[in-house]
């Protein structure tokens, strides 16, 4: 009765972790088995040799872990922008298994 009860627990909790994986790293272009995608919005980038790239990134094991900070202020701090011109977005998945979602910010 335990080990039913047990297993049936556990399947929701996989199901539901796996869920909110996808559901956190859904991107434009969705790839559950597999999922490899960028995507941009480069309006107002100048093309200035001045400009600085930081980057900040989120991964995720099996669905059940997942750790790190992927916000654009994080991606600035770590490249030293103070004002953000251009932000991309990059989704990698794979079976769910391993995931990164990778904040890309260039500015001044």
């Amino acid at each position: 009765m335990i080990m039913k009860i047990f297993a049936k627990a556990l399947v929701l909790g996989a199901a539901l972790s796996l869920g909110g994986c996808y559901a956190g790293f859904a991107s434009k272009v969705p790839g559950f088995l597999f999922a490899e995608v960028r995507t941009t919005n480069n309006e107002g980038l100048s093309d200035a040799a001045d400009v600085k790239t930081g980057k900040s990134i989120c991964k995720s094991i099996l669905g059940l872990f997942a750790t790190g900070d992927c916000s654009i202020e994080a991606a600035k701090k770590q490249g030293g922008i103070s004002k953000a011109q251009y932000v991309d977005q990059e989704v990698f998945n794979v079976l769910g298994v391993y995931a990164t979602y990778t904040t890309v910010v260039k500015g001044q």
